[in-house]
């Protein structure tokens, strides 16, 4: 069971939500940073392209240019990403902060929020350890 934002956790949320094609068209580079984390700020991206998630994982020298910012406090990052927490909720509630054109920031939302997306992100969460 793979911790959060581990290698081995990417890999398991490429392989669940890369198969989850929602119709959106989600074309964009995300950055993700969480502040207030156990070691500090993480900063991860997620590359989206012909509506579905095609890469992802920690930031580092190299990472495509986003084309947006997304960060958010620790724990509502790991809620989100857990799928304890609605990112479009936590949008319009202000605590996820978003840099970047809306359209394609909305369609990566509705690519999370759809049916299939809701269904990978909580298998993700099963397989995730909770610690």
């Amino acid at each position: 069971m793979p911790a959060h934002l581990t290698p081995e956790w990417f890999d398991r949320r490429l392989a669940l939500l890369g198969a989850v094609d929602a119709g959106t068209g989600a074309e964009a580079v995300v950055c993700h940073v969480a502040t207030g984390g156990p070691n500090g700020e993480a900063r991860w991206t997620e590359t989206f392209a012909g509506g579905r998630l095609v890469a992802n994982g920690p930031a580092a020298a190299g990472s495509p240019e986003p084309t947006h910012t997304v960060t958010v406090g620790w724990a509502d990052g790991r809620a989100i990403a857990l799928g304890q927490l609605d990112a479009n909720a936590a949008y319009v509630a202000g605590t996820t902060k978003v840099v970047g054109p809306s359209g394609p920031w909305f369609a990566v939302l509705a690519l999370l929020g759809s049916p299939a997306g809701v269904e990978a992100v909580a298998a993700l969460a099963a397989d995730t350890d909770p610690a």
